[in-house]
């Protein structure tokens, strides 16, 4: 498990801002895939 930071821009003002999720690699038919466990959400101090 690790936690990913991605970047999202606000639809109105066009500000971008990070997010960040908890997700967890698995191996589903021989290839791996990446599942969101969690939403941390914008203020999440890493």
């Amino acid at each position: 498990m690790y936690i990913r930071q991605t970047r999202t821009n606000n639809k109105v003002t066009g500000e971008g801002y990070f997010t960040y999720r908890l997700v967890r690699g698995e191996r589903i038919g021989g290839k791996v895939r990446q599942i969101t466990l969690l939403n941390l959400g914008r203020n999440f101090a890493v």
